[in-house]
């Protein structure tokens, strides 16, 4: 069984801390180089979107000045506004469910042993 399954809570932040010091330490520079694509292809794409709604932004300030669209100026600052909206809708379904997870009642060795009997 793979180690990092087996792993929860602490202990596997320590183990993904343990994995992190290992490859800032390791001379294999084909894992470094990959890490550091890695890392850039996700910058570029945090870049690409920023530049789209920036220029979308101001599209919709000029049409709306030039009365091209009629909409509310609420709408006319969406590409702003929404992506924040957006991710606090993440993170409020991630909160949650963490909550859920941790008020679960954990299945206790008797239940396993039960339904491992009544699954055979």
């Amino acid at each position: 069984m793979n180690a990092e399954v087996r792993l929860k809570g602490k202990h596997k932040y320590l183990f993904e801390l343990k994995e992190r010091i290992k490859l800032m330490i390791s001379n294999d520079e084909d894992v470094i180089f990959e890490k550091i694509k890695q890392m850039q292809t996700f910058s570029g794409m945090t870049l690409y979107l920023s530049v789209f709604l920036s220029n979308l932004q101001v599209s919709f300030i000029v049409m709306k000045i030039l009365g091209l669209i009629e909409w509310s100026w609420w709408l006319v600052f969406g590409p702003t506004w929404i992506p924040f909206v957006i991710l606090f809708l993440i993170g409020l379904i991630i909160g949650l469910t963490t909550e859920y997870i941790k008020q679960r009642p954990v299945m206790n060795k008797l239940q396993r042993e039960t339904e491992e009997t009544l699954l055979k």
